[in-house]
């Protein structure tokens, strides 16, 4: 039998040989903080990431919509300098008389005017029709009172005028008539000559670009009124634009924002670009959704911030057991 006597020490019962129980305490608590900063610092990182991720996808939305914008303008200019020059071309035949004016018509519908929605209107000085290849036309119908012939007879310079979409009188449709004043040999206003377009027309090109369900091409002028959009139209051609909509496209010849979500409507990614034919006041401006571009960015996020969470946990864990 061993007797130990009462200054005797037990050694297994000691927490380190020469290290103060106080001093253990402060390690454990600094140890743990730098856990718990660890663990923050991981939540932090993959937060910052994941909306890096999300600005980068916003941005390739915005750099999509840009480029889509500006073909759609390069395009659509160039359908509207070919019926100006069919205009041109047309009163350059008419001054000359009348049956060489049709044949011109019959030329031109192997070249500009080959879509046979294209239809061919002649005016009067006192605004009467005078010519139309439009079928089942009223004779001497009046058109004095439409906007594009006041603008000429009132003393308008001679330019290409694209004027706001209208149900025509003459085709009976809704069209986007786009005119040439004509003059007689001393230079007087003679009447005008238009080009009666469906309002597809100018867009018939998107049939050959491949736009996501999300995704729409509209034609626009500088008063707001919708001159025509592509897909299946959810407002109907001819109505106004949101003002708020609107006005940041008149703030310079082209550019991108994003239209803040409201009441019944979605955020959205607006790119716009001026037509820059000279003297058509048309814009045109793609809108994109990017709700699904969000989405993606969600999970995205909610699976990093899931991952460096558990990361965190195990960290602790160790830390725990390893200080235990």
């Amino acid at each position: 039998m061993v007797w130990r006597t009462q200054g005797d020490a037990d050694v297994s019962a000691a927490p380190e040989r020469g290290v103060p129980i106080r001093w253990l305490g402060i390690r454990n608590v600094l140890w743990l903080t730098m856990g718990l900063l660890l663990s923050a610092a991981l939540l932090l990182i993959a937060d910052r990431e994941a909306t890096r991720q999300e600005r980068l996808r916003l941005d390739a939305v915005r750099g999509q919509a840009a480029d889509l914008a500006r073909i759609s303008e390069a395009i659509i200019d160039g359908e509207l300098l070919a019926l100006d020059n069919a205009l041109l071309v047309l009163r350059a035949a008419y001054s000359a008389d009348l049956q060489r004016f049709v044949e011109t018509i019959g030329l031109l519908r192997n070249g500009p005017l080959a879509d046979r929605d294209l239809l061919v209107v002649l005016v009067d000085r006192d605004g009467y029709l005078e010519y139309t290849d439009a079928p089942n036309a009223k004779p001497r119908t009046y058109l004095g009172d439409r906007k594009y012939f006041r603008f000429f007879a009132d003393g308008g310079k001679d330019s290409f005028y694209v004027d706001e979409p209208s149900l025509g009188r003459v085709t009976g449709r809704y069209t986007l008539p786009l005119i040439r004043p004509r003059y007689d040999a001393r230079g007087a206003f003679a009447g005008v000559i238009a080009i009666s377009s469906p309002q597809p027309t100018l867009l018939n090109f998107i049939t050959r670009l491949q736009l996501s369900g999300e995704t729409t091409i509209n034609v626009v002028n500088e008063n707001g009124v919708l001159v025509n959009r592509s897909g299946e139209p959810a407002t109907k051609p001819g109505t106004m634009l949101p003002q708020e909509l609107l006005a940041p496209m008149l703030q310079g010849p082209e550019g991108v924002f994003t239209s803040r979500a409201t009441a019944g409507r979605a955020e959205r990614i607006i790119a716009y670009r001026h037509i820059h034919h000279t003297r058509t006041p048309l814009i045109v401006f793609v809108e994109s959704f990017p709700g699904t571009v969000l989405r993606v960015s969600a999970l995205q996020r909610t699976v990093m911030m899931m991952g460096a969470g558990f990361t965190s946990l195990v960290i602790m864990a160790l830390m725990a057991v390893y200080l235990r």
